[in-house]
């Protein structure tokens, strides 16, 4: 039949339903948060300097 999913609640948070394995797993390291920092920091900077370039140049490459 249908799949079952096992819910947990946060007793500070009540109205925010998780999933027992997501509140059982560890929250991400600070190396890790500091990664995806990163990374999104230096795809923002390409699409920037993208959107730069073809201002600059108005789109002949």
């Amino acid at each position: 039949m249908g799949d079952t999913v096992e819910v947990a609640y946060d007793s500070e948070r009540p109205d925010r339903p998780y999933t027992v394995a997501y509140a059982e797993s560890e929250p991400p390291s600070d190396a890790s948060r500091i990664t995806g920092v990163v990374l999104i920091s230096l795809f923002a900077l390409a699409m920037l300097g993208g959107g730069a370039l073809l201002l600059l140049t108005g789109g002949d490459l």
